[in-house]
């Protein structure tokens, strides 16, 4: 396509006959602008793209939650070679402006089942609302693609960047984020995610998370650098999630104890955040749910494994919160530590073992490996370890108002491992 400013309605032949997506569980309406079917496509578009389903769109979606989106595919099932494929755009402006559209959450792409994603040097911005703290608008929902390459992206003032399931072979680099509410958010089964040099600034206190993965494997995230994020990475697996697409997609949805995908082998390093004091900057464990309810069933999931969080530096800095895995923090910095909420057994680093279940001995672990760990300026404890089948611990500081009451605290204590007195803290 040539350059250019390209306006986009939803066809009234196309809107007519919106398809649902995502499955079952979650399904909903789509009006696609632009509609991509075949068994392969190979597009490579330049430009700027705005929305503008105003009043000459005479078909608005009736359901509350359906959506209308810029481009979208619909859903296949297909080993690679058979689906979808070679999408890609490089250059290329996506305005979600609202002053030009009644479409209240516009979205970007609904991808589903593409192999070979390309979103290169592109830009995702709602110029309405520019330098305010509204958002609105999602710039990529990718469900069931492989070998995706998002680098070098500009996201401002949108809802979320990327909402994606079921991804494999995954690149984000070099990408920039202002004032996005979620900038990558893996509801569902990632494997293969590597992400360098990417960079995230918020607005203070608005729950803004910048790396949210469930069910993720072999990732690998690194010189990440973001001011007021609430909360940087979450490797918090959700008992909804199955291992499969196909699974995911049956209706209704099988029944007995579901089988999973857990995190594993996750490496977050070299991270430099600063002002996230509202919330968690990182949370790794699973969800605490009911196992009465049907689909989220926690007994007989396995916690989350090598999960390594290295070289991380937080300022003005929020708590660190684990309920389950096999977790080494290395050389992490944690200053004025502001987030304590005593109510709920907080402290700068709080790995409490939570989830109940009849069978919690065999299911949950929590085995943690704390190295080279300094806490300064804390409003609270420093430490607080409850539950752990493993504990290591080496070269600990703290400091703080605080220190002389006993900062580190172990429960039980004594009964499977202890936790020494760190070398040149203000108290034990």
């Amino acid at each position: 396509m040539p350059k250019g400013t390209w306006a986009l309605s939803p066809d009234a032949s196309v809107s007519a006959k919106p398809f649902s997506y995502h499955g079952s569980q979650t399904a909903f309406r789509i009006y696609p602008c632009i509609e991509l079917s075949a068994p392969t496509h190979c597009i490579g578009m330049g430009g700027r793209f705005v929305i503008t389903a105003g009043p000459s769109f005479k078909n608005p979606p009736p359901e509350k939650d359906a959506r209308v989106v810029m481009f979208a595919t619909r859903r296949r099932i297909g080993a690679p070679g058979e689906q979808i494929a070679h999408v890609i755009f490089e250059g290329v402006t996506f305005d979600f402006d609202q002053r030009f559209s009644q479409v209240q959450n516009p979205y970007g792409f609904e991808l589903n089942g593409v192999d070979d994603v390309r979103f290169l040097k592109c830009a995702f911005v709602n110029s309405a609302l520019a330098k305010t703290q509204a958002r609105r608008g999602w710039g990529l929902s990718l469900v069931n693609c492989r070998d995706v390459k998002i680098n070098g992206n500009r996201f401002e003032n949108l809802t979320q960047g990327l909402n994606a399931r079921y991804l494999s072979q995954v690149e984000l680099n070099d990408n920039a984020a202002l004032w996005v509410q979620e900038l990558f958010d893996f509801d569902g089964v990632v494997d293969g995610l590597v992400s360098r040099r990417c960079t995230f600034t918020g607005v203070p206190g608005k729950g803004v998370q910048m790396y949210d993965l469930s069910a993720a494997r072999n990732v690998q995230i690194s010189d990440v650098t973001c001011v007021n994020v609430d909360q940087v990475a979450a490797i918090y697996d959700k008992s909804t999630t199955p291992p499969t697409y196909a699974r995911y997609q049956l209706n209704p949805p099988p029944t007995g104890t579901p089988d999973y995908i857990t995190s594993d082998n996750v490496v977050i390093e070299r991270v430099n955040a600063s002002n996230t004091a509202q919330s968690l900057p990182f949370l790794i464990g699973i969800t605490r749910l009911p196992i009465q309810r049907r689909g989220q069933n926690t007994s007989g999931r396995p916690s989350p494994k090598r999960v390594i969080l290295r070289d991380i530096t937080l300022k003005n800095s929020g708590a660190i919160r684990i309920t389950e895995g096999q977790v080494t923090l290395q050389n992490i910095v944690m200053e004025n530590v502001t987030r304590i909420d005593p109510k709920r057994d907080m402290a700068a680093i709080s790995a409490i073992k939570q989830r109940l279940s009849p069978q919690i001995a065999k299911d949950a672990i929590l085995d943690l490996t704390l190295d080279n760990v300094r806490i300064t300026g804390a409003h609270g404890p420093a430490i607080r370890v409850e539950g752990a089948e493993h504990l290591a611990v080496r070269n600990l500081y703290a400091d703080g108002v605080e220190a002389a009451k006993g900062r580190w605290v172990e429960i039980p204590p004594g009964s499977k491992y202890s936790l020494p007195a760190p070398a040149n803290a203000a108290g034990g």
